[in-house]
């Protein structure tokens, strides 16, 4: 994005410069991976600039600008202070701008840790100094000294000096080049020999085979090191009056299996195993494990980071990603277990904000700022990706879902099992998927307990729902602008499938936008109790999970305090009492059971899933199988018990929806259900549409409840025209409502139209009075069954027009400064 940038590279290749010293206002130091040295005033450790007047008269920054982009000189501004003579003033690159607080201003930018040009701009558009910033190690600054000079030196340990001059501070000319390794990373066969390059003579290697950082007191490199067995190799160089060079590391995977991805962790061994600051063990106080009665006073239940080291290697040998990142241990009582799950964290202080890779093929995303390596939760062992699997199903249905890869991890060269990489549901999350600003979302979870953002509006609405009739039509029409109705329902339905008996009073997470179009959206995760997890436990219960009538469950108004808490039934339960909500929540599992939950897809899925971690399970088994609980035994001890637990699901595949399907009719008094058979004779001239769900076969039939209207739309392919209906409609309207009864028959017909100029117009508005007609948005008009879209542009009047139209279904959408305009767009023609 940065252009005519101006790149003096000195020697050692440190930073540098000024445009002229002759200015009496400089950039003085700089710290762009600040993670413990200098607070800024909202506690956080944000990055700085200082800016120095090098000069005995006081000078007015007013109107002067600062930036990180060539091409926008005064992307950050200074407002009306006075820096005095021979001063220092410390700007905070948060990225969040402060110009009210002259002693804690704030820029809109921050400084990317991998370099970037910060300029200073006089009022008038002269460039007062350009500074080019190369890498920085984290919570080392780079600084003039003597103050204003044009030399520069790097500062650490203490020795940045934020607002104060740099005079006296122990400055160092630059950073000692990293060591080169002979070989890279990856998988082997055998073993194989490793040299560490040198810079210079002058330079001394340190190096490590167990994951730790190499130290002064580590070994020394000199000579070739052969690797017999998968190793971990970490490696520094120390050069006389200069700062160390970065930790350089490989993981070397010899004679190991590549049917999965692989991660490498490593770290010192004491950030995971010390007694009293490990985050893997018990420590000093805490009972032993137990995931019955977990004892919180255990280390792996605080929220401790470690530092770490990881890398993502694909099976093919190419490596993914590496990087320094936080860790922590992540999860509910699934702490307890042997094998605990992971939350990974991308940050400033490590030297890196986001993993830049595109970590799962399938997902249009290739950043991300933390990613969570799960045991598979309350599934661990039992199967290994009942969770990613449910997930899935309903991937496409809008819901927010987290994509599922599994992956082997390694711990400092030691295999550490099947993980499921998966997305952290954060507020990052959101910003990925929705592009919402991540600073400005509210997330709250359980009864609304805030993970971030004010709980109170989502309270409001809480207490309206249960405080309202929600049959009245006001009432909900109210609702329906705070929630995102249709994903809540979504949501509830896919859960009540499921048969996730750890909800809904537990693992539950809503979000919504700090915008005035937000609207509460629900999130998907942690759904391992669902397709019957417990049973044929030690319990005795039947495999027969499928049977239960979680739709009772989840709506009950006198459940246990765990799971089902009065409280958390409250929302579905009261919107129930309105009749389009409970319509459209019916018509969802219809639609949902005849499509995402067709036993066959689901078992086809299950046996995907299966085939891909299968060859793995032998050696996962291996390393984890003695875990046990006292007497209680959940976990397979061989491949054959995991068979059985995939088999289990496999069970719940086939033989759920008979029984969730009665649970829905006992529960609204329906009547029973009808088949649906629609048939299309010509699927290259139009297809048909059952409520939510496009039909493109020529015979297609579907379960749907009686005395719910339905709503089925025969929609022509571009060119064609709809002619009638045949069977249990014989309507001409493309568009039929129909409430069943006993089974039913349709058949659309379509045919070839001829005069295909036909002319469009209307107007473009807001569904709101107070806003005024838009001039130049762009309309968008797009086949509803696919093909090439034509656009208009509105007029001052806010009016658009098309010409030579085919006639058909279309749909129409609006965007004004490359934003879709928010729904509902009213559209006259």
């Amino acid at each position: 994005m940065k252009k005519n940038k101006i790149y003096l590279i000195l020697f050692l290749s440190v930073i540098i410069s000024c445009i002229s010293y002759s200015q009496n206002v400089v950039i003085n130091e700089i710290m762009s991976s600040n993670s413990n040295t200098f607070k800024d005033n909202n506690g956080n450790y944000s990055d700085w600039i200082e800016i120095y007047n090098n000069s005995d008269i006081p000078v007015n920054l007013n109107g002067y600008g600062l930036t990180d982009d060539d091409l926008l000189p005064f992307k950050w501004v200074f407002p009306n202070v006075i820096l005095g003579a021979n001063q220092f003033l410390t700007v905070f690159a948060s990225g969040v701008s402060n110009i009210s607080d002259f002693q804690n201003l704030h820029t809109n930018f921050k400084v990317s840790k991998s370099g970037e040009p910060i300029t200073l701009t006089a009022p008038q558009g002269t460039i007062i100094d350009h500074m080019v910033s190369t890498v920085i190690p984290p919570d080392v600054s780079l600084g003039r000294q003597p103050d204003g000079s044009a030399s520069w030196f790097y500062f650490s340990n203490g020795e940045a000096t934020p607002g104060a001059s740099n005079n006296n501070a122990a400055g160092t000319s630059g950073l000692t080049t990293p060591p080169v390794f002979s070989v890279n990373g990856g998988f082997y066969s055998g073993s194989i020999t490793l040299s560490l390059l040198l810079s210079s003579p002058q330079t001394t290697i340190y190096y490590t085979t167990n994951g730790s950082e190499p130290t002064e007191q580590s070994k020394v490199y000199t000579s070739s090191i052969t690797l017999t067995k998968t190793t971990v190799v970490r490696a520094k160089a120390v050069q006389a009056g200069k700062l160390p060079s970065k930790i350089i590391t490989h993981t070397y995977l010899i004679n190991e299996r590549n049917n999965l991805p692989v991660i490498s962790i490593s770290t010192d061994s004491a950030n995971f195993f010390d007694e009293n600051i490990g985050i893997y063990v018990t420590g000093p106080i805490a009972n032993p494990p137990n995931p019955s009665d977990p004892d919180k006073r255990a280390n792996y239940w605080q929220n401790w980071e470690r530092p770490i080291h990881i890398e993502m290697f694909e099976p093919n040998g190419t490596l993914g990603f590496s990087i320094d990142a936080g860790i922590k241990i992540r999860g509910g009582y699934s702490r307890e277990y042997l094998q605990k799950s992971f939350a990974i964290f991308a940050r400033g202080q490590y030297g890196y904000n986001e993993i830049k890779y595109k970590i799962f093929p399938d997902l249009d995303i290739d950043k991300f700022q933390s990613i969570v390596l799960r045991n598979s939760g309350q599934d661990w062992n039992s199967t290994m990706f009942r969770d990613g699997m449910m997930e899935s199903l309903v991937e496409k249905t809008g819901l927010d879902v987290r994509v599922y890869r599994p992956a082997v991890v390694f711990l400092d060269g030691e295999y550490w099992g099947i993980f499921n990489i998966r997305e952290k549901e954060n507020e990052h999350y959101l910003a990925s998927h929705h592009g919402v600003d991540p600073d400005n979302v509210t997330r709250l979870e359980l009864e609304g307990e805030p993970q971030q953002g004010d709980p109170s509006e989502y309270i409001a609405m809480y207490n309206f729902i249960n405080n309202n009739d929600m049959s009245n039509t006001s009432n909900y029409e109210y609702i329906k602008t705070k929630m995102d109705v249709n994903n809540f329902i979504s949501y509830m339905v896919s859960e009540i499938y499921f048969n996730n008996v750890d909800w809904p009073g537990s693992n539950i997470k809503f979000w919504k936008s700090n915008t005035p179009y937000g609207k509460w959206r629900w999130i998907l995760y942690d759904t391992d109790f669902g397709f019957g997890l417990y049973d044929n436990s030690s319990t005795g219960e039947p495999r027969d999970g499928y049977k239960h009538q979680t739709l009772d469950f989840a709506t009950t108004a006198n459940g246990s305090s765990w799971p089902n808490p009065p409280w958390s039934t409250v929302l579905l339960r009261k919107l129930l009492d309105n009749l389009e909500f409970r319509t459209n929540f019916i018509n969802t599992f219809a639609d949902y059971s005849n499509t995402y939950f067709i036993p066959q897809n689901v078992v086809d899925k299950i046996n995907k899933m299966k085939s891909v971690i299968e060859p793995e399970i032998p050696f996962h088994l291996e390393k984890w199988h003695t875990y046990k609980v006292e007497n209680y035994k959940l976990y397979p001890e061989t491949v054959s018990e995991w068979y059985d637990n995939v088999q289990k699901m496999v069970d719940f595949a086939n033989n759920r929806l008979p029984y969730i399907r009665n649970n829905y009719v006992t529960k609204f008094n329906l009547g029973g259900a009808s088949n649906v058979t629609l048939l299309n004779n010509q699927p290259n001239k139009g297809n048909i549409k059952i409520n939510s769900v496009l039909v493109d076969e020529v015979s297609w039939s579907g379960v749907y409840f009686n005395n719910i209207p339905i709503t089925i739309e025969a929609i022509p392919a571009l060119g064609y025209k709809f002619t009638g209906w045949n069977g249990a409609s014989a309507s001409s309207s493309s568009t039929i409502t129909i409430t069943l009864s006993n089974d039913v028959n349709l058949t659309a017909n379509f045919e070839l139209i001829t005069n295909t100029n036909f002319s469009v117009s209307g107007k473009i508005n807001y569904d709101n009075n107070s806003l005024n007609l838009l001039q130049n948005v762009t309309v968008k008009l797009t086949p509803s069954s696919g093909g090439n879209s034509i656009t208009a542009t509105t007029d001052a009047n806010g009016s658009f027009n098309f010409n030579n139209v085919v006639s058909g279904n279309y749909n129409l959408t609006a965007t004004s400064n490359t934003q879709i305009l928010p729904n509902p767009i009213n559209a006259t023609d």
